[in-house]
């Protein structure tokens, strides 16, 4: 299959795609950029973006149990990214995969790998990838990168030394009683108020990335705060989800009002999601990769909702298209990555250990590899549909393997 694998992917490729833009430069200056990746979001703990899911899931006949119109506890989980989704661009299918993949996909758009975890497991690898990063520092633009954990992880800090970002602010940078109030490292609350502090003086156009780290396992967020009373492992998760929400917004609102907001975009998503809360959603099933992606800022002028399929390897396309880079995407962009505003064709993917998924507006299925056996999520068998997907798992397989 590689010779005809390569075939099929090289006629996907488009070197462009026309699309509307809906970020507006103020005054001509170059529009300022904050990444804001939230550690184990899905869209099943934020509302509108989960009721659209169920009215997705409803109308292709898949069976769900996670989703209930009066579930107050979700309706009211997440009320800043709840009001967010409506006070910009927010896209209800969007998909995502696990930590370093979810980093892979949305920072190199390099897609996960079935076996392997990702690219960045592999120093060496790591070198043959452009970041998103780079594209940035080509234009000129002070870069950053903010986490309450240890930036070792996953070789993340190869991959930003690599990209050009000089400040990177971790878990040492703070004082030893945040740096150690939570088992991975600085709780949300320090970790958005010293960026909210440092972007007043950061020079533009920049582009800071900030990960939080608070919604992780084991989920011990500072006593003071309890939205959600129990003492579960999914109490915990939720409690954690509304920590992690209040603390943004409270980053969100002060961004409001400094000078810089006018000229600013703010992305926020997520590296992954969650099966929690109970009752679990399965690993086949589509609520497990759907992550959210919300565009907003001073420079977003029109509010929307985005049903297309989309997924993480699409950020970096998207960005040079709206942002009006000039300029060659790198291959790794170029093969894996789509414009999100465009008519390009719609359709992710999502990887696990054993096996991968594939979902178009026609069709969704999993694949697994351990027993060959192919589930259909929903839509009926299309010969063309899975021959495609087949040819993107295998190129992007031998891609890794050459790289």
């Amino acid at each position: 299959l590689g010779d005809e694998a390569e075939r099929i992917m090289k006629e996907s490729m488009v070197s462009s795609q026309d699309s509307t833009h809906f970020v507006v430069e103020s005054n001509g200056k170059p529009v300022n950029v904050v990444l804001v990746i939230l550690e184990s979001f899905s869209n099943k703990v934020i509302y509108p973006l989960a009721k659209a899911n169920d009215e997705f899931d409803t109308a292709h006949g898949i069976p769900h149990n996670y989703f209930d119109e009066n579930n107050a506890v979700i309706k009211n989980l997440t009320p800043n990214l709840s009001r967010y989704c409506n006070e910009g661009i927010a896209f209800t299918n969007f998909y995502g995969t696990r930590s370093d993949r979810g980093l892979s996909a949305l920072l190199g758009a390099f897609p996960a790998l079935i076996r392997a975890s990702s690219i960045l497991e592999f120093t060496e690898k790591i070198k043959s990838v452009t970041f998103l990063p780079e594209m940035f520092g080509e234009k000129g633009y002070d870069m950053s990168f903010y986490y309450g954990g240890d930036i070792n992880f996953y070789n993340t800090n190869v991959l930003l030394i690599q990209s050009g970002v000089k400040n990177i602010v971790e878990r040492s940078a703070f004082p030893l009683a945040q740096s150690a109030a939570q088992k991975w490292g600085v709780p949300d609350e320090f970790l958005y108020s010293r960026l909210g502090d440092d972007i007043k003086s950061m020079k533009t156009p920049f582009f800071t990335m900030v990960y939080n780290i608070s919604s992780h396992e084991p989920f011990d967020v500072p006593e003071h705060f309890k939205r959600v009373k129990g003492t579960t492992t999914s109490d915990l998760y939720l409690n954690s989800v509304a920590y992690t929400d209040s603390c943004l917004g409270a980053f969100i609102e002060g961004l409001k009002k400094s000078p810089q907001w006018e000229n600013t975009l703010v992305i926020i998503t997520s590296d992954h999601t969650s099966l929690l809360p109970e009752p679990q959603s399965s690993v086949y099933e589509l609520s497990s990769y759907r992550v959210p992606m919300i565009w907003m800022g001073g420079v977003v002028k029109e509010k929307r909702i985005v049903d297309k399929i989309c997924s993480q390897t699409d950020l970096y396309f998207t960005l040079h298209e709206q942002l009006r880079f000039n300029g060659d995407l790198p291959d790794n962009a170029k093969c894996y990555s789509r414009n999100m505003f465009s008519n390009a064709d719609e359709y992710a993917f999502f990887f696990r250990p054993d096996g991968w998924g594939f979902v178009s507006p026609e069709q969704g299925f999993f694949s697994n590899v351990d027993n060959g056996q192919r589930n259909y999520i929903f839509g009926p068998a299309n010969d063309s549909i899975v021959h495609f997907a087949e040819a993107y798992a295998q190129y992007l397989h031998d891609d890794f393997i050459r790289r």
